[in-house]
This record gives structure tokens, sequence and C-alpha cells, in this order.
């Protein structure tokens, strides 16, 4: 009875005074913590005018990743060009940029008398006077270009001459009679046909 009791005293104290092993998860927790290593940001979805972007990263070591949200591009609306003038019967398509995921809801002309606009941005100038041609996207972004509408002049075209012409050596035009006021003072006149006579351009002072 002595014996039993001594051997169940010797266990109770190596019980109470060797320490317990800890659990493998436990003893090794401190050595499974990774030093991430992260590679660089990789965009994963583009953030556009109306929604948001995803950015994701991943550790070289665990493989963990990691996931961040970009925001919504700005919205913004340029047209080119700003300004310009038309001749009357004229066109000239005009050009609009704007942010990613954004897009031209319709074109509009202030007076469609004066000038026209398709879907595609082109201008039809029908009328002397002044429009705005506007572009609206998508996002409500707008912008605007000025158009001035002009007719061409039309450049007279020189007289006919027949018979007999006049110049001088060192002039740069013909004359069609002698007594032009500007050959008054030349010495040397020469005359000809106009076929025969080296000046392109008639004189505008006889002409």
């Amino acid at each position: 009875m002595k014996k039993k009791f001594t051997t169940l005293l010797v266990a109770l104290l190596l019980t109470v005074l060797l320490p317990m092993p800890l659990p493998a998860q436990a003893a090794d927790s401190d050595a499974d913590v990774c030093t991430h290593d992260w590679s660089e940001w990789e965009v994963v979805k583009e953030a556009t005018v109306f929604r948001t972007g995803t950015k994701e990263r991943f550790c070289w070591y665990c493989d963990s990743i990691q996931t961040k949200t970009t925001p919504k591009i700005k919205a913004y609306a340029k047209i080119a060009p700003k300004s310009l003038t038309l001749y009357k019967g004229k066109s000239k398509k005009l050009k609009v940029s704007y942010g990613r995921g954004d897009s031209v809801k319709k074109w509009k002309s202030s007076n469609k008398k004066l000038a026209s606009v398709t879907q595609t941005g082109k201008i039809k100038a029908k009328k002397n006077g002044k429009v705005k041609i506007t572009v609206t996207l998508k996002s409500g972004k707008k912008a605007t270009c000025k158009v001035r509408i002009i007719t061409k002049k039309r450049k007279p075209k020189p007289k006919k001459t027949s018979g007999t012409v006049y110049w001088t050596p060192s002039g740069q035009v013909y004359h069609s009679t002698r007594s032009c006021p500007t050959l008054s003072r030349s010495r040397v006149v020469k005359s000809g046909s106009l076929a025969s006579c080296p000046k392109k351009r008639p004189c505008k002072v006889c002409h």
C-alpha cells in the first residue's frame, strides 16, 4: 500500500513540474507567419466613367492576394475644332473625345436652317449666319462648336481681249489700249496679238 502511494506521488510531481508539450500547430504558429513580398498591382477590371475598377497583387511566397478598388474616371467632353468658318454648301466633320466607357448620345444644331449635323458629327452649311453645334454624351457632358457660315467670293474672270495688245519689256501685264495711263512714261511699248504677248496678266486700269 505504501509503495503504491509513493508511485502515485512521484507521478503527480512529475506532471506538475515538467512542462506540457505544445500542440504541433501552436508550436509552429510563429514559423507560419509570412513576411509578404508583394508583386506590382495589376488591373483586373478597368475603371470607366460609369463604374469603379479593380486591381490585385499577390505574395511571391505564400500566394496571398490583395484586392483594391480604383475610382471611376472623371467624365469630360472635348470637341475639335471649337470654332470654324464654313463656306455655304460645304461640309465639315467634327471630332469629339471623352473618357473610357462614355459615348455620344446625340448631336444638335441650334439652327437647322443655317446648318444641319448628322449623328456622326458631320456639319452641312446651308445659309449665311452663325450657329452652334452641340454634342451630348451619355454621361451628360456637353461640348459646343461655334460655326460661322459665309458665301465664297468668286474671282472675276479677266476680260477677253481681241485684236492688238500692248506691253513693255519690263512690265508684268498687257494693256488693251496704247493710251493706258500706266504706259504714259514708257519709252518702249511693244504691240501684237494676245497670243504673241509674253505677259499673262491684264492691266487692272485699262481692262
